[in-house]
C-alpha cells in the first residue's frame, strides 16, 4: 500500500512513532534498532510494510529497504508472522539476524521472545539457500567503511546538507565499498544511487 513515508516524527513510544505527513499522523510500529537510532521532531524517510489481519491493520515502518526486506523474508516463513518477525528484527541486526541464519545459529535465533528451537529451525531451513546468494558479511562491510572513515563522514555531511535522509544516506555508507574513492566521487556515487532510489 506504501513504500515508504517521509515525515516528522512527533511522537517516539515503545514499539511505534507517530509520523506526520500533510497534517496526518501515521501510527507505524517500528523495530527496536530504528527506535534507539532516532529523534523526536526530525524528518525520517520510513520505509513501510502494510499488514491487514481479520481484526485490524497495521503499517510497519523500517529503517532501510533492507530490513524491509528481511521482514518480508521472515513473514514468509511458515508460521512467522509480523509479530515474530519485529521480535526478532529488535534483538538483532540484519546481518547479524542472516549471519545466524546461513551458519545454522539456532541460539541466537531463539534469543529473540517468542522464538522457539522449533521456529528458529524452520526459519534456517527456508531461508538459508535464498540468504547465502546476496549475504555480505557485517566484519566484511565494516572493513571497508573503516578504509575511509574521514572521507565518508564528510561525504555523509555533505550529503545531509544537500537534503538527503539520514537513515538512507548511512545505509548507502554502510552497504556500498568506497574504499578508494575521493569524497568527491563518493558524493557523486551516492547522488546517483539515492536519486534513483526515490
Amino acid at each position: 500500500m506504501y513504500s515508504y513515508i517521509i515525515g516528522v516524527i512527533t511522537e517516539v513510544h515503545e514499539n511505534y512513532i507517530v509520523l506526520e505527513n500533510n497534517n496526518i499522523g501515521y501510527k507505524i510500529y517500528i523495530t527496536d534498532f530504528f527506535r534507539d537510532s532516532i529523534s523526536v521532531f526530525d524528518e525520517y524517510k520510513v520505509y513501510t510494510e502494510f499488514v491487514e489481519r481479520e481484526d485490524a491493520s497495521i503499517l510497519y515502518g523500517f529503517s532501510s529497504q533492507k530490513e524491509r526486506e528481511l521482514f518480508e523474508m521472515l513473514t514468509n516463513v511458515t508460521s512467522i508472522g509480523p509479530k515474530y518477525a519485529m521480535s526478532i528484527l529488535s534483538n538483532m541486526t540484519v546481518d547479524e539476524c542472516k549471519s545466524a541464519i546461513i551458519t545454522d545459529d539456532i541460539n541466537q535465533l531463539t534469543q529473540a521472545p517468542g522464538i522457539g528451537k522449533k521456529t528458529a529451525s524452520r526459519i534456517v531451513l527456508e531461508l538459508k539457500e535464498k540468504i547465502e546468494k546476496d549475504f555480505v558479511s557485517t566484519d566484511v562491510k565494516k572493513e571497508k567503511v573503516n578504509k575511509s572513515t574521514d572521507d565518508s563522514e564528510f561525504a555523509k555531511e555533505a550529503l545531509l546538507q544537500l537534503g538527503y535522509f539520514k537513515n538512507d544516506v548511512e545505509s548507502f555508507i554502510e552497504n556500498t565499498d568506497i574504499s578508494g574513492l575521493s569524497i568527491e566521487d563518493i558524493i557523486k556515487k551516492a547522488m546517483k544511487s539515492l536519486d534513483s532510489s526515490r
